[in-house]
């Protein structure tokens, strides 16, 4: 469990799907899959616009 508690913590700090993966040495996919195990909702993808 305390991997599914990092995983959605560095995620809600900012850090990328891909850069969470990367830190947990996991894919992309079982980040996905955690974040929707613990009902948080993704960001949407790309940059942020330069307004």
């Amino acid at each position: 469990m305390r991997l599914g508690a990092f995983i959605v913590t560095s995620y809600r700090e900012g850090r990328s799907l891909r850069e969470v993966a990367e830190l947990t040495d996991r894919s992309p996919t079982a980040v996905r899959r955690a974040l929707r195990k613990h009902q948080i909702p993704r960001r949407s993808t790309g940059a942020a616009s330069l307004d």
